[in-house]
């Protein structure tokens, strides 16, 4: 999965539920991926909004659609959100 992570330039984690450990997130972070979740369980704890990703409140399909396409499409907020996440990613290993 770091292969797959390290390739990619965005990471998308629409869970609903609260996840009792969210790995994908925790391998995200050590790649320096920028991430898009829903606020839900230790997720709202580990993202902090629009530093290294954003944070958006479940059943939101619009604010979660429109983050994905910012993201996306802003070459630059990825780049300054992937510097943030690599010094979150010390935090882990």
């Amino acid at each position: 999965m770091s292969d797959f992570y390290h390739r990619s330039d965005i990471c998308v984690i629409p869970s609903l539920w609260e996840e009792p450990f969210e790995i994908a997130e925790l391998e995200a972070i050590t790649a320096s991926v920028p991430v898009i979740v829903n606020a839900v369980g230790r997720l709202k704890q580990i993202i902090k909004h629009k530093k290294a990703g954003f944070l958006i409140s479940p059943g939101n399909p619009d604010k979660f659609y429109n983050s994905i396409i910012h993201l996306v499409t802003d070459k630059e907020l990825r780049r300054e959100m992937e510097k943030r996440r690599k010094s979150r990613a010390k935090e882990y290993s």
